[in-house]
């Protein structure tokens, strides 16, 4: 299994597609410290102004901060903002 995982992110590079697509994980970028976008995320567990949780598929990303709000929200996409202090990845 792991060498047919293998070939599809090697195919992907070739053909210039993201791999987060392709293995199906999610892809997290931190802009700063008030921005954070995450694409193909399995959902939000908890919310509120000072920590939220994200469930990424094989993780759970913790955010911690404050004045933490969701902005733009898709099946898909997902944009926080807020005074971000930390981001852990939970198991």
């Amino acid at each position: 299994m792991k060498k047919i995982g293998d070939s599809l992110v090697n195919m992907s590079r070739k053909m210039e597609i993201p791999t987060n697509i392709v293995r199906n994980v999610s892809k997290i970028e931190i802009i700063s410290n008030d921005t954070l976008n995450i694409e193909s995320h399995k959902g939000i567990l908890h919310y509120d102004d000072t920590e939220i949780h994200i469930n990424c598929g094989e993780f759970v990303l913790r955010i911690l901060g404050f004045n933490l709000s969701l902005g733009a929200i898709s099946s898909i996409d997902l944009v926080i903002t807020g005074d971000i202090k930390t981001v852990d990845f939970l198991k």
